[in-house]
C-alpha cells in the first residue's frame, strides 16, 4: 500500500504541472499577429502587423490588396510622407473589412526619448 505521503507531493506536482500547461495553450492562442477585427461603422477595420510579403500586401501573412492605397510615414510633428513599403516594416492599414486597404501607415521602427546626441560619428 502507498503511503499517503508520498502522494500529496505528486499531487502538488500534476497539479502544478497541469495548470502551467493551460496556461501556455491560452497564451499560444491569442493576442499578437494581425487583427482584421471590425472598427467603426461600415465593416471598416484596422490591421496590424509586419510586412511579410508584397503582391498586394501581407501583413502577418494576410493578403490586404493595397493597388487604390496610399502609402504613408507618420513623422514625429503628426505630418504624413509618401512612403514605399519594404520587408519587415511595421505598420498599421486601414481597409474596408474586405481586405481593400485604403492606406498604409509605416509606424516607426524606434520609439522612445532621445537621452543625448554625440556630436562625433
Amino acid at each position: 500500500m502507498t503511503s499517503p505521503f508520498l502522494l500529496k507531493p505528486c499531487f502538488a506536482f500534476f497539479k502544478r504541472t497541469t495548470w502551467s500547461l493551460v496556461c501556455l495553450l491560452l497564451m499560444s492562442c491569442g493576442g499578437g499577429g494581425t487583427s482584421l477585427s471590425a472598427i467603426g461603422s461600415g465593416g471598416s477595420g484596422v490591421a496590424q502587423g509586419l510586412v511579410t510579403g508584397f503582391g498586394s500586401v501581407f501583413v502577418d501573412g494576410v493578403e490586404l490588396e493595397d493597388a487604390n492605397a496610399s502609402v504613408v510615414t507618420e513623422q514625429y510633428d503628426g505630418t504624413l510622407t509618401n512612403s514605399v513599403l519594404q520587408m519587415g516594416q511595421r505598420v498599421r492599414v486601414a481597409h474596408d473589412g474586405n481586405g481593400n486597404a485604403s492606406r498604409v501607415t509605416i509606424d516607426a521602427s524606434v520609439i522612445g526619448t532621445v537621452s543625448a546626441i554625440s556630436g562625433t560619428q
